[in-house]
């Protein structure tokens, strides 16, 4: 895996910048953790070169197992930890279709970093339309296996005449890209007139 030296802050730009720390992690490779003297964005440097091969090594199966604790199945519906997900992810839904048109019929929604989809179940059990972009080759399957419709295209490339969302879930994704802005942009042009974009991301400053 390559990795690029980021001079500038990925957000805003800025070159106005306050070293927080530095660790040593894959590789023996010493990160360093800036915050934004403009914006306040908490980023890294170096950062990885994003291409499939490298997507892949990073979101191999076992990121998943680690997410969730080395005692901890990502995999294992009746754990304790992930029924607890569940209920969180069932809460985050209901206020999410607080937000969208109610007498629609008819409702499409992107997960953007699907997983194997467990959160798009909740859409489906009301009738929406759920599609996903997912980058590790061993989540996608599954998703597809759960019967849902991944995108084979990469999410900037993704057609904005064609497709038109009335949800573009962005759930702790956000600060795994290189240059988010972009991302946000593209966004905003796959939605209708209605459409939402709901963004879910690790507070910096959080305990």
């Amino acid at each position: 895996m390559e990795f690029k030296e980021i001079e500038n802050c990925v957000s805003c730009d800025s070159v106005n910048k306050r070293k927080k720390f530095s660790y040593v992690g894959f590789q023996d490779i010493t990160f360093n953790c800036y915050k934004c003297k403009n914006c306040g964005l908490v980023y890294g440097s170096p950062l990885p070169i994003l291409t499939d091969d490298s997507l892949n090594e990073i979101y191999s199966s076992d990121y998943y197992n680690n997410y969730y604790g080395n005692e901890l199945d990502y995999f294992n519906e009746d754990s304790q930890h992930n029924s607890v997900i569940k209920k969180e992810q069932k809460r985050e839904f209901e206020l999410i279709s607080d937000f969208t048109d109610k007498n629609k019929l008819s409702k499409n929604v992107l997960d953007f970093g699907c997983g194997d989809g467990r959160f798009l179940e909740f859409f489906r059990e009301q009738a929406w339309n759920c599609s996903g972009i997912e980058a590790s080759d061993t989540i996608r399957e599954m998703a597809i296996k759960n019967g849902f419709d991944i995108l084979k295209k990469p999410f900037l490339e993704l057609n904005t005449d064609v497709l038109s969302y009335d949800c573009i879930m962005i759930d702790n994704v956000i600060e795994h890209l290189d240059y988010p802005n972009r991302y946000l942009d593209k966004s905003f042009k796959l939605l209708n007139e209605e459409g939402i974009v709901v963004i879910k991301t690790p507070n910096s400053s959080s305990f």
